[in-house]
């Protein structure tokens, strides 16, 4: 049913990009299905890795993402969604683990994310920022 209010934010678009983050994303990710991960982004997609400089559209984010060790876990629930027309942010923390050649590494963070929807009506991640819950030092 959709949110009927005036200037609400639609349930229906709410649910598609909670879908996309808690999901899709993280299925992807999981899979290494980096090519889905791929399309679930604008082609001017910007993403923002803890402790790099911004990634700026797909192919850098594709070459990024084939840099990551294997994640073996990976949750992200949503913690705040709003938008308003054609774009949203969603707020998400998130609790990743990945097998290095140092072993199993669990890890947390939060990540900030923008999406806009687009002519065929699926919303797109535009830009993602996130970062780490506590810090590694360096060595």
């Amino acid at each position: 049913m959709a949110n009927t209010m005036p200037g609400a934010f639609p349930v229906e678009d709410h649910q598609a990009i909670q879908r996309v983050v808690e999901r899709e994303w993280t299925a992807a990710i999981l899979a290494r299905d980096f090519e889905r991960t791929i399309a679930l982004c604008a082609e001017d997609v910007v993403y923002m890795p803890a402790g790099l400089p911004a990634l700026h559209g797909r192919s850098a984010l594709r070459a990024w993402l084939d840099t990551l060790s294997r994640i073996v876990g990976f949750e992200q629930p949503v913690q705040q969604l709003d938008g308003q027309g054609n774009l949203a942010v969603a707020c998400a923390a998130f609790r990743i683990a990945s097998d290095t050649d140092a072993g199993r590494v669990e890890r947390t963070g939060k990540a900030l994310t923008a999406f806009a929807k687009d002519t065929s009506g699926q919303w797109l991640v535009k830009a993602v920022c996130w970062n780490w819950d506590q810090e590694i030092p360096p060595g």
